[in-house]
Formats: structure tokens, C-alpha cells, sequence
């Protein structure tokens, strides 16, 4: 083992990242040198180390140098550092930045992603079967179980996902569809109506369960940035508030922020809005944005930081950040993340992380424990869709399944602990 002092922190070139890419390290994925430029190390102003490993095999680099070659030349020429960024280590520390600072772990919430979409998806459409077998997203057995494994893992709430529901109005179902400009504007969806009314079926279960996570609904305009004005949005807006929130029994079952319902509105991937957060907001609810994959679109970012306060439904490399005053406000955490383009794409291209025995996922909440955000988003519970997930391995979901068993249900329950100091 060699030992490396490091004064302070820097940033790691190309070269440099891809050599030291180990699980010891943390994680430092080749070609994101463009998109990282900030350490959570950074302004700390302390000595850090880093343990590396040079023992066994030895790789190749793919410019002709070997780990070991590299290691040696940053134990002996420490002048590299000038060149360099920290990889995230193994239990990376919060930046301790100006910017932001971590919120105390028992004031932290943690959400997870959640689907009620089997059907209008079908299971043979998925990248594995879940332990309960193939079931019906509103199936009160299935939805009491998964009230069960998540409130015992220590989940606080789940944001049950409409990001595919603004132009669905469930009232129109014997109502010809509203067209403008000979486009469907507004109509009953037969695709979408089965995750709503199996949304509903999850708050009546809920209700006659003594324990249970609180519930979020995540709305979207999926490729209908004119939904914010042409008062699609605010119908969708209108069907939560009158059919959960204003409940006498379903509206304190909701996930609340700064005193109001979390209200999560997905705007699409890349952000239709890129020069900040669309203007739109409803004063019934607390409103924040999502967009995917903030580490891939430098408008939006500072380094990590999340400049206009996106939230990223999913981030390739260490995750970004947004911040509410002065603290940390939200990151996502994943099992394992898709590959962008192909390795012919030189700009484009970013390998997939599989999920790595659960690496990838314990290295996830280990930056959300340095960072310390108020919400940690776990993406996903039960997709399951060869859309999000093309394997088992490059998979997010976390739900007990015939593929992984209880592996990530355990991972989960031990990391929540960890992320609220409770282990």
C-alpha cells in the first residue's frame, strides 16, 4: 500500500482519473474530466490521503502506462497535483464550501422513486421479475408489502411518478379528445389512466396501515414544455391538490417541505429551460423542478452544484447537488446508472456503471453522507423497464427481486441508518 499526502485539494486530469479508477478510491469515470471540476474535498483546507493499492495485477493504461507506473510517478512527483482533482474517496468528506453546508442527520429525509405503472407497462418489457412475482401495480397485497419493506428501511416518503400524465384528464373518459392545431391537447389516456387509479389504491391501503412511507406526486411535461402555459399544468396541479391533498384522510399522508406538499414536476431531459428554473409555481405547494442528468448538462451546473436548483432524477459520476438556504438540499442516489452514446462518440460517450455487487450504490449514499442533503432521491424502487434498465446489472431498482433477492432492501436499510446517523 502507498501512502499519498495531499494538500488541500485539486482536480484530476483525464490521465490521472482513469489511472486511479478503483473502488478503493471511489469512483472517477474516464471522459468526465470536462463535466467534474470540483472535488468534495474541496476548500477543506486540510492534509487528506489516499490509500492506494498497487498490489496484484497490474492493468494497462490505454495510452501504454500501467497503474503502477502512474502510482509511483504521484508518490514521487507530487508536482501532478498541480494538474489534479481528487477521486472521491471510499467515505469522501462534505466540501464545507461557501455555498452550502450538510443539514443534521435527523433532520434528513430520504425518498424513494416509486411506480405504479404494471399495468399499462408489461413484464415482458423488463429487465427481471420482482420476488412477488409479476404482479398488478394496484394489487392491495403487493402495495401493503412494499409499505412494509420500505417504512422498515427507514424511507420516508415515495414520489409516485406522473411525469408522463399532463395531458391525461380522467374526467374525459367519455369525452372526445381536445385537439389544438391537430395535436392531442388534452383527452382520457388509456395508458395512463391504470398508474392513476392504481395511485389512488396506494393511498387507500396506506390509510388502513398503522406504518407507512408519506407520498409525493412527481409531475412532468415530457416533451410538452407548453404545458406550463397553456394551463395544462396547473389541471394536473388542480387533480392533486382536489384528489389527495384537500383529503381529510389522504392529505396528511403527504410528503410536506417548508410547509407545504412536495410538489416534484419533471420538465424533460436535456431541460427545455436552460437558463433556470421554468416560471411557473403553484402557492398550494412547495415546488421543485427535476431534470435528468445535471452532470451532463454544464449549463446547469457549477462544478457539482446545481446553480438554478435542479433536481437530477439521475446523474452519471458523483452526483450533483442543489442548495436551499444555505444548506444542502437534494441529491440522487442510484444502484447503477445507463451509458451515454458510444465509444465512437468522443464528446458524447460515458460508460455505463453497473451495479457492482452493490458498490456503486454504498459509494452513492457515501456521497450523500459527506454532502449531507436534506432529501437523498433514490432512484428507483420498482421500474423494472428495459427503458431505464437495459440489465440486471446496469439496473436501478431496489425492490426484492428473483435476480439480486434482498440484497439491495438490506443495502438500503443499513445506508438510510448510516445517512441519519442512526448506525
Amino acid at each position: 500500500m502507498l501512502l499519498l499526502p495531499f494538500l488541500g485539494c485539486f482536480e484530476v486530469s483525464y490521465f490521472v482519473a482513469e489511472s486511479l479508477g478503483n473502488p478503493s478510491l471511489g469512483y472517477c469515470n474516464p471522459g468526465l474530466e470536462k463535466r467534474f471540476l470540483s472535488s468534495p474535498l474541496a476548500a477543506t483546507g486540510r492534509m487528506d490521503y489516499i490509500w492506494m493499492d498497487v498490489s496484484g495485477e497490474v492493468p494497462r493504461h490505454k495510452y501504454g502506462k500501467s497503474r503502477m507506473n502512474i502510482a509511483r510517478f504521484l508518490f514521487v512527483g507530487s508536482v501532478v497535483l498541480t494538474m489534479a482533482t481528487v477521486c472521491t474517496p471510499s467515505e469522501p468528506q462534505h466540501p464545507g464550501n461557501k455555498e452550502a453546508m450538510p443539514v443534521p442527520p435527523n433532520e434528513r429525509l430520504v425518498g424513494m422513486a416509486y411506480s405504479t405503472w404494471f399495468p399499462p407497462i408489461s413484464w415482458e418489457n423488463t429487465w427481471g421479475t420482482p420476488t412477488l412475482g409479476r404482479y398488478r401495480s394496484n394489487d392491495p397485497i403487493i402495495i401493503r408489502q412494499h409499505a412494509h419493506w420500505l417504512s422498515d428501511a427507514g424511507v420516508d416518503f415515495i414520489w409516485i411518478d406522473w411525469s408522463n400524465n399532463v395531458d391525461h384528464d380522467p374526467t374525459m373518459e367519455n369525452v372526445s379528445p381536445i385537439l389544438r392545431n391537430g395535436e392531442r391537447w388534452l383527452a382520457y389516456r388509456k395508458d395512463i389512466a391504470p398508474i392513476e387509479t392504481a395511485t389512488e389504491k396506494v393511498f387507500e391501503v396506506f390509510s388502513g396501515l398503522d406504518r407507512h412511507p408519506k407520498i409525493s406526486i412527481f409531475l412532468g411535461l415530457s416533451g410538452k414544455p407548453q404545458a406550463l402555459t397553456d394551463g395544462r399544468l396547473r389541471k394536473k396541479a388542480d387533480q392533486v391538490y382536489e384528489q389527495f391533498v384537500s383529503h381529510p384522510v389522504y392529505g396528511p399522508m403527504m410528503q410536506y417541505y417548508l410547509d407545504k406538499p412536495l410538489l416534484a414536476i419533471y420538465v424533460d431531459t436535456p431541460s427545455p429551460f436552460p437558463g433556470g428554473l421554468p416560471q411557473w409555481d403553484d402557492p398550494r405547494f412547495t415546488v421543485r423542478w427535476f431534470t435528468g442528468f445535471v452532470t451532463e448538462q454544464p449549463n446547469l451546473r457549477d462544478g457539482r452544484l446545481s446553480k438554478y436548483g435542479y433536481w437530477s432524477w439521475e446523474d452519471r459520476g458523483p452526483a450533483t447537488y442543489s442548495v436551499h438556504d444555505g444548506q444542502v438540499e437534494a441529491m440522487v442516489v442510484t444502484a447503477a446508472w445507463r451509458k451515454q452514446g458510444e465509444p465512437d462518440q468522443a464528446e458524447r460517450w460515458i460508460p455505463a456503471r453497473g451495479r457492482r455487487d452493490g458498490a456503486t450504490f454504498r459509494e452513492a449514499w457515501a456521497e450523500a453522507r459527506a454532502y449531507g442533503p436534506k432529501f437523498a432521491m433514490v432512484v428507483a424502487w420498482n421500474e423494472f423497464s428495459l427503458g431505464e434498465g437495459p440489465s440486471a446489472e446496469v439496473s436501478k431498482d431496489i425492490e426484492p427481486s428473483k435476480e439480486f433477492g434482498n440484497k439491495y432492501l438490506r443495502i438500503l436499510k443499513e445506508e438510510v441508518a448510516r445517512f441519519k446517523g442512526k448506525k
